[in-house]
């Protein structure tokens, strides 16, 4: 668990963590699974590793493999994507001014 912005936050986790356990789960090798979904074994790794993130292409492919659709995919990794970014700039996240609109 992380602090941020003063609250205390449960850190997301990567997508391809979760794609490694739904594999796991279903004794599916990740050779049959990147067979299955056109994609190559290689790219398959480097998901799985954090190396690589889940693409709009490969969110579709993931969902149809699954059953469960592409926005979860796309959603698990912005979510992931977000965090690490307030994670590696929040210190120059705080020098940036509010923008005071002049809207009534």
């Amino acid at each position: 668990m992380t602090e941020y912005k003063g609250k205390r936050v449960i850190a997301p986790s990567n997508p391809g963590v979760i794609v490694k356990q739904i594999l796991d789960e279903n004794e599916v090798t990740i050779t049959a699974a990147a067979i299955a979904m056109g994609i190559s074994r290689q790219l398959l790794h480097l998901i799985i590793a954090g190396n690589a993130a889940i693409t709009a292409d490969t969110a579709v492919r993931l969902g149809a493999y699954f059953g469960n659709g592409p926005d979860l995919w796309l959603n698990l990794q912005n979510k992931y994507n977000i965090y690490r970014a307030n994670m590696r700039l929040e210190k120059e996240v705080k020098r940036i001014p509010l923008l005071e609109t002049k809207c009534a």
